[in-house]
């Protein structure tokens, strides 16, 4: 085998990676954006505005049908 030929042969060996393209989440914000767009919303960074110490019950209007206001009425 020449010089040329082996150093094809030996190239197919260092290029041969076991994980090419990363473990697990790698690349998320890189090589694999499209796929954690579509499958996994929401997975990077902070959207919208923080309200800290919210408590839900602050925000709960309940639902009145207005054809039985009257009912409600002591």
């Amino acid at each position: 085998m020449d010089s040329c030929g082996r150093r094809i042969f030996l190239m197919a060996f260092v290029f041969d990676l076991k994980h090419p393209d990363g473990q697990r989440n790698a690349g998320g914000m890189h090589h694999h954006r499209i796929l954690f767009d579509k499958n996994h919303l929401g997975y990077f960074g902070k959207v919208g505005m923080g309200y800290f110490h919210r408590l839900r019950n602050k925000f709960h209007y309940p639902v009145v049908n207005v054809e039985h206001l009257w009912s409600l009425v002591p």
